[in-house]
């Protein structure tokens, strides 16, 4: 039985690896910040997206949330419901 179960799963993986493959990012990035800005995540968001710029030719956006503590529903919304000009990304941050 555990034999037949690692077959399947590799079986699944090596069947749905193309899929995998897609080019990632296509279109400007929105790098979301749930915190104001000035700070240290702040900061090391704007390092990131450089980086991640630099890395992929599509721009990267830093976009810094005035509130402190910004509700995870008003988050949530914000990301479901972007502008379809751009892939949003979020970075979260625990204190």
């Amino acid at each position: 039985m555990k034999q037949w179960m690692v077959i399947l799963f590799s079986a699944f993986g090596l069947l749905t690896g193309p899929a995998w493959a897609q080019e990632w990012p296509t279109r400007p990035v929105k790098l979301i910040v749930p915190y104001p800005g000035g700070g240290g995540v702040d900061v090391m968001a704007l390092a990131l997206a450089q980086r991640l710029q630099d890395k992929w030719q599509p721009p990267f956006q830093e976009e810094s949330l005035n509130q402190a503590t910004l509700p995870i529903a008003q988050l949530t919304k914000d990301l479901a419901f972007a502008s379809p000009a751009s892939s949003p990304l979020t970075l979260p941050c625990s204190g």
